[in-house]
């Protein structure tokens, strides 16, 4: 059996700046420590597209 590989992603609705493509737990929980469990997602911002994401990120700005 294959199994598809497990991504895991943040929504951020703020404004994008300098703010990284891939977060870290160890890097923004536990500042960088070795930790036994590392998760890395990969951050999703606001963008010029009419996708369903983008339009759920403006939704969150209103709120």
């Amino acid at each position: 059996m294959k199994l598809p590989k497990p991504e895991l992603y943040v929504i951020f609705t703020g404004n994008k700046g300098r703010k990284p493509d891939k977060i870290f737990l160890s890097e923004e929980f536990f500042e960088g420590a070795d930790i036994d469990i590392e998760v890395k997602a990969k951050v999703i911002y606001e963008s010029d597209t009419d996708d369903i994401i983008n339009q759920y990120i403006i939704f969150c700005k209103v709120f």
